[in-house]
């Protein structure tokens, strides 16, 4: 099946083999999408392009959404758009491991709220990584 026709089955074959969290799937403005708990009112979603009722993509040369959002729903972060080319997977991958894996132990990453605002931090004890939201 060309990368531009993917079903939502091949979708998830591709992006949560690899993946070793737990993404809920849901809908936001009429496409799948599949939301991932940070915690503290943070979520990171994957919009996939792919029409909920069709269970295909909505339109040639959409694009794959990798963002985090706080719990009023508005943006925090996005990664750039991922084109549904060959290896697209990876490439969503990538963008999703970069908000809920630790760049130092590869465990996994939540939020929270500090003094000066909200951090992600690394859920390993013996690991002290943390970032600005």
């Amino acid at each position: 099946m060309p990368a531009d026709r993917i079903h939502i089955s091949d979708f998830r074959e591709l992006v949560f083999e690899e993946i070793p969290f737990y993404f809920e799937e849901t809908t936001r403005g009429g496409e799948i999408a599949f939301e991932y708990n940070l915690g503290s009112g943070y979520s990171v979603f994957i919009l996939t392009s792919i029409d909920k009722d069709d269970k295909v993509v909505r339109k040639e040369g959409d694009a794959i959404r990798v963002l985090v959002t706080d719990d009023s729903d508005e943006l925090v972060d996005m990664k750039p758009h991922t084109k549904r080319t060959d290896g697209f997977g990876e490439r969503v991958i990538e963008k999703v491991s970069d908000y809920i894996l630790c760049p130092v132990c590869d465990e996994s990453v939540k939020v929270a709220e500090g003094e000066y605002g909200p951090y992600y931090f690394c859920t390993d004890q013996e690991c002290d990584y943390t970032n600005s939201v």
